[in-house]
């Protein structure tokens, strides 16, 4: 006859007392900076303040908006490196956890037509830049 093998419990179901907090992440756990990039403490309009990494294109996106609401015309000549490539950047940084606001416009362009673009707003306050 074969002796039965036990199965042991799963981690945490071995009767041992857990704390509340087993498992979860440290509310100022901040992961690891990817090379090149910069560290900056972000407070959105409503919550607490975030630490969000940027890479260096990203933060460059992020001073251009900064001033004041920017169309992708305006972000492509105050930042000509990146080119027309601004939409990207602002999803980019909308999925890194900042808020930014897409408003239309209409206008007239060179030869007189009527166009409609958007421009960019950047919601809540940039508290610090740390350059990693």
């Amino acid at each position: 006859m074969k002796a039965e093998r036990r199965k042991s419990p799963a981690p945490g179901n071995r009767g041992e007392a857990q704390s509340k907090n087993a498992g979860k992440r440290p509310l100022n756990h901040i992961k690891s900076a990817p090379p090149g990039s910069c560290l900056i403490r972000y407070k959105p309009p409503k919550g607490r303040a975030l630490a969000i990494w940027l890479t260096p294109s990203q933060l460059e996106m992020l001073q251009a908006l900064r001033p004041a609401p920017v169309s992708r015309v305006t972000l492509a000549k105050r930042r000509p490196r990146l080119g027309l490539s601004g939409p990207q950047y602002i999803e980019r940084l909308r999925k890194a956890g900042l808020e930014i606001e897409s408003e239309w416009r209409t206008g007239t362009d060179r030869d007189g037509r009527r166009v409609r673009f958007v421009e960019y707003k950047l919601r809540g306050t940039v508290l610090g830049v740390i350059h990693g």
